[in-house]
């Protein structure tokens, strides 16, 4: 008698496109770690690639605002980010000055 637990399972098939190739034959292989985030990792089984599926994280609407209202007040970019730090909102002085250049009126 064979336990449940010894049989080898075939890899799911997975619904995520190749980024080489775009075929559909693919399968998860992994976990990518960096300092922010975990991502999945994918093997193609056509072109043997690997590949990993990251998702662009958007600022809060909020944090944006909060950001241009605090450098509006006078304070410098840097002393921005200090401030926005305290509040438990982590972003780099260039992050700020891209949101202040995206949300200004020309």
């Amino acid at each position: 008698m064979i336990s449940n637990w010894l049989t080898i399972k075939d890899p799911e098939p997975t619904t995520v496109r190749c980024t080489h190739c775009k075929s559909y034959n693919t399968k998860r292989d992994g976990i990518r770690k960096n300092k922010n985030d975990i991502n999945q990792k994918y093997e193609c089984l056509d072109c043997d690639g690997y590949f990993s599926i990251r998702g662009r994280k958007k600022p809060d609407e909020s944090d944006v605002k909060k950001a241009i209202e605090i450098y509006n007040t006078g304070l410098s970019l840097r002393k921005t980010q200090t401030t926005l730090a305290i509040n438990g909102i982590n972003v780099t002085h260039k992050t700020i000055a891209n949101w202040i250049k995206a949300n200004t009126l020309r």
